[in-house]
């Protein structure tokens, strides 16, 4: 009895200090104040996490020692996709495209009877037509519907199976590697990444307020060069991309490119290259035939270094850097995978006041973890404009799992 008349004797001051109350606790302005934005009930419907938006873009060396690599990806690529699909208690929405390495025509020996380029290319002609373009181009190039089936999405029925052949991207592809010219193409270039995709090139496949996360796959290093190729390439020992490899675009070059071109977007850039199996080192060596590999590396077919400097210079610590040498590409993308299936954010609509937002997360154990502004588990809150949602990024006190069973989104109110 006396712990109640305790109690009772608080009521009238607390009810006298919310009367007062303007800007306690985090809150703008007392719900009764004109113009005021505080819910005045907690029954109204809370905001609802927007879809993680993921754009997928697979880069394909089709050289001709590339089979049981691309067969390999193939394999462990349900793998690569349930890890994906972890979104830590929000819907993922993916786009997945897939190019080739093949850019450039093989010049110095081309022929109405070669097959460069994964066709025939017209006689006389340098450039691949498909290159940069999403796989696989229409048979006929007035079939919409066929165009529109270059972007793979993930709601779709027969995604894996039409992803994974599109994986199993063949062997006649152009021997000179050129990674990084063919997703310039994809991505930037104003012939193919701004083209409709019914009239052949890839606009639609990067969306707004999408990451964008890109996996090169290749036995060589990359030979790219902006413009017409000087470069002679062959099957043999020599090849101009090793000893005349000063001369190619440097890497410093493309990467500006991407950070410049793609710098509305968040770009993870991962590689399965030629590089040492044992600490990613990229080392040239010439084995008992001449032929030049990667040390630690006996099925690549030169060293890996660009490719080891691109992955660094997006990520200094080469976590997404792997061996293309390895027996099982299972741990490669599974850790890719990790890499991309998480955003440190969550996209958010109809919020009228941030300092009335609170982010529930809740764990693998059913725990939960309640992040605000006023807690500092919110750390940035980037406003949105027209159709894309404001972007809440979250602390590292506070942070998202792929394990995660549940986001919700509340808001503090007067009841």
């Amino acid at each position: 009895m006396k712990i109640y008349k305790k109690s009772v004797l608080l009521f009238p001051f607390l009810f006298l200090f919310g009367l007062g109350c303007n800007s306690c606790l985090g809150v703008e302005s007392s719900p009764e104040k004109v113009d005021s934005r505080v819910p005045t009930s907690c029954l109204q419907d809370m905001p609802q996490p927007e879809a993680q938006k993921l754009d997928v873009l697979f880069v394909i060396d089709d050289s001709s020692s590339m089979a049981a690599n691309q067969a390999e990806v193939r394999r462990q690529l349900r793998v690569f996709m349930d890890e994906l699909r972890k979104g830590g208690g929000i819907d993922q929405s993916m786009h997945v495209g897939v190019i080739s390495t093949s850019v450039y025509a093989f010049p110095s020996r081309i022929s109405r009877d070669d097959e460069y380029c994964g066709i025939k290319p017209f006689f006389g002609e340098h450039d691949c037509p498909e290159g940069g373009k999403l796989l696989p181009l229409a048979d006929n190039p007035l079939n919409i519907q066929q165009q529109n089936s270059r972007i793979l999405r993930s709601d779709q029925a027969n995604f894996m199976s039409n992803f994974e052949r599109r994986i199993n991207r063949g062997t006649g592809g152009s021997p000179q590697e050129t990674p990084f010219e063919a997703v310039r193409i994809a991505l930037l270039s104003e012939e193919v990444a701004q083209k409709p995709l019914s009239e052949g090139g890839n606009k639609g496949f990067l969306r707004d307020g999408a990451r964008l996360l890109i996996v090169v796959l290749t036995d060589e290093d990359d030979c790219s060069e902006r413009g017409p190729p000087k470069m002679k390439v062959s099957e043999g020992t020599e090849d101009e991309c090793h000893s005349r490899k000063g001369e190619l675009t440097p890497v410093e070059d493309y990467f500006e490119l991407f950070k410049e071109g793609l710098a509305d977007r968040e770009v993870i850039w991962t590689v399965i290259a030629p590089v040492s199996t044992l600490n990613k080192e990229a080392v040239d060596f010439r084995d008992g035939t001449g032929i030049i590999r990667n040390t630690d590396c006996p099925t690549s077919r030169g060293s890996g270094l660009r490719h080891r400097r691109m992955a660094e210079l997006f990520d200094p610590t080469l976590q997404n850097l792997h061996s293309i040498c390895l027996d099982s590409y299972y741990e490669p993308l599974l850790d890719i995978a990790k890499m991309a299936n998480v955003p440190q954010y969550i996209d958010l609509k109809s919020i009228h006041d941030k300092s009335l937002v609170q982010i529930r997360l809740t764990r693998e154990n059913g725990a939960q973890q309640i992040c605000t502004l006023h807690n500092r588990g919110i750390v940035f809150w980037q406003e949105g404009s027209g159709e894309q949602a404001d972007r809440i990024y979250l602390s590292e006190e506070c942070p998202r799992y792929a394990s995660d069973q549940k986001v919700e989104v509340t808001l503090l109110c007067v009841s």
